[in-house]
């Protein structure tokens, strides 16, 4: 069973194999549990991550994904689309392969 945790998290797509056309895109999914861990005291802690439950998008950021300047823009590109559809960024943007992935909030 699948345990969602009411937190948000937002993916930036910046490659061919991850947007359907020739720009960027950023997309919001509720995040869920993946497992747990050990915390210092014995609790349990839990691990979470991006699920499959898409609340926003994909919509297009306006950078293209073959532009070689594409990882300084699409950060802020991506949070106008954000913001002018009710969320904000909450916490730093960490970059992968062929996504950036942020915590963000509804505002």
């Amino acid at each position: 069973m699948t345990i969602y945790t009411g937190t948000y998290t937002a993916a930036i797509g910046t490659d061919s194999s991850v947007v359907a056309g020739e720009y960027c895109d950023v997309s919001v999914a509720e995040d869920y549990i993946i497992t747990y861990r050990q915390g210092e005291d014995g609790e349990e802690i839990p691990v979470t991550g991006m699920s499959d439950r898409v609340v926003l998008g994909p919509m297009e950021i306006g950078v293209r994904v073959d532009d070689p300047d594409s990882y300084r823009k699409i950060e802020k590109a991506a949070e106008q689309v954000l913001e002018s559809h009710g969320w904000r960024v909450a916490g730093p943007w960490e970059l992968g392969d062929n996504a950036a992935y942020a915590p963000v909030e509804q505002i």
